[in-house]
């Protein structure tokens, strides 16, 4: 028997190999790298959610002076974050309105809140926009810093109240 025997008349059955481009394994393992570089744990910033309570305006001393109304007055701020975290600064400023907190830093623990003594400068001749943006930074126990920036309505604060009653009309 010799030699097996080929049907000429039959179509040619071709296997041909599939190549991988040169490039796919490299992406392959960029892409790798990228996904565990980004998924480090110590490299995250801290999941912390601060919210200010605008209207939640403690006890307050107010004065006037040439045009500008100078208020000492509490703010509450709010963890709703998972983690305690210190509150290292909170302010504000926009045109004829500046915030700055007292006497900080300040603890917060998760789901608790606390009032921060903050110096208000209010402007009789210039409107203020509003929600007015505020500046939060706070520091994780594991010593993460996170900066919030979140919008905080004043036009009815008692802040806005003692302006109109302490500007000339």
């Amino acid at each position: 028997m010799g030699q097996p025997l080929v049907d000429l008349d039959a179509p040619e059955v071709v296997r041909r190999r599939r190549r991988v481009p040169r490039w796919l394994p490299w992406l392959a393992a960029a892409l790798l790298l990228g996904a565990l570089y980004l998924a480090r744990p110590d490299d995250r910033p801290p999941a912390v959610a601060v919210v200010l309570v605008a209207g939640q305006v403690g006890a307050f001393a107010a004065t006037y002076d040439a045009g500008t109304v100078r208020i000492e007055s509490q703010l509450t701020v709010v963890n709703s974050g998972p983690e305690p975290v210190s509150l290292e600064d909170l302010s504000a400023e926009a045109p004829g309105l500046t915030v700055h907190a007292m006497r900080l830093p300040q603890p917060v623990g998760p789901g608790r809140s606390v009032a921060v003594g903050v110096r208000v400068e209010l402007s009789c001749d210039q409107a203020r926009p509003d929600p007015v943006r505020f500046r939060l930074t706070v520091r994780t126990a594991a010593g993460k810093r996170s900066a919030a920036e979140p919008l905080v309505a004043v036009a009815d604060s008692p802040w806005v109240s003692v302006l109109g009653a302490a500007c000339p009309h």
